[in-house]
């Protein structure tokens, strides 16, 4: 497609005449990604136990503390999810990291069903997490755009 019928679409779901998502979200799922494969390669988890993924532009006015927050789940701020889970701000863990950064490729092998069903990025990231299951719970916000 060129970038003027990605522009016609004016929404943030996948274009059902492109196949190709308008906007920076396919760029953000690419990025993420990368991300998963250089903690991969610099073998990151036998280092780190937690990895927040997260915006630029978050703002943070409150002590982001994630020490008490139980390793087996991802965790997603309050508010933002739009019908998924939000793609904003991610608390995650050794043990779940890989999995949750994982978008991307599934994506585009399973193009034709997220057309099919006009998922919004937050619905994409539902939908791949719920069918790998990974638990999600929520946290109290602490950040603001």
């Amino acid at each position: 497609p060129n970038s003027s019928s990605i522009q016609q679409s004016g929404n943030s779901t996948l274009d059902p005449k492109s196949g190709y998502y308008p906007g920076s979200v396919a760029i953000q799922m690419m990025s993420r990604f990368f991300l998963s494969q250089k903690i991969q390669e610099f073998n990151l988890t036998s280092k780190y136990d937690r990895f927040i993924v997260t915006r630029a532009d978050h703002y943070y006015l409150c002590k982001h503390n994630v020490s008490g927050l139980d390793e087996s789940v991802v965790w997603l701020p309050e508010g933002q999810h739009f019908r998924g889970y939000t793609d904003r701000h991610w608390v995650l863990s050794k043990q779940n990291v890989l999995q949750a950064l994982g978008i991307f490729p599934y994506l585009l092998q399973e193009r034709k069903d997220f057309v099919r069903h006009n998922y919004n990025p937050e619905g994409l990231v539902k939908r791949i997490w719920d069918g790998r299951g990974l638990a999600v719970k929520i946290f109290p916000r602490v950040m603001f755009t």
